[in-house]
């Protein structure tokens, strides 16, 4: 919604409203696929292809992906497919590949809560797969988000 407050002592201005959105707010994009409740079952992903996911059912606290980086430079970011919504919290976890394979120690992380979006852009080794955790509010359930990783 919205709303438009004037003070008390303002009288006879007129004013206009203009809403529009962008591609960013239509939900589109590939949905995850259970199950990718850890590093091992990450789902691939590719550069500026957006993932939607939620927690849908008791047990699905995160969801895993990984990418082979392709530039020094990776962005992650989070849309809420419910903006500003109360109870729509996500952390966003980025991790450096182990030399064993599957994911190592936490490059990064970010939160993006109260349906507010966020993104983190961190450095990178090209050619090596990083590994992406989102993971949800305990108490959260069917909220949705899409996550989406660039290069620069």
């Amino acid at each position: 919604y919205i709303k438009v407050a004037v003070s008390y002592s303002q009288v006879g201005y007129q004013y206009k409203v203009k809403a529009s959105f962008s591609a960013e707010n239509v939900v589109n994009g590939v949905s995850e696929v259970e199950p990718n409740y850890s590093s091992g079952d990450a789902k691939l992903m590719n550069a500026d292809t957006y993932y939607i996911g939620e927690k849908n059912s008791s047990g699905d606290y995160e969801d895993w992906f990984k990418i082979t980086t392709t530039n020094n430079t990776m962005t992650v970011s989070l849309t809420h497919l419910t903006q500003n919504a109360g109870g729509s919290d996500f952390t966003v976890y980025i991790y450096y590949p182990s030399s064993g394979g599957g994911a190592g120690g936490i490059a990064g992380y970010f939160d993006a809560n109260d349906g507010v979006n966020n993104s983190k852009t961190i450095a990178v080794t090209s050619g090596q797969t990083y590994y992406i955790k989102v993971a949800v509010s305990y108490s959260q359930v069917g909220y949705q988000y899409k996550v989406k990783v660039s290069f620069s």
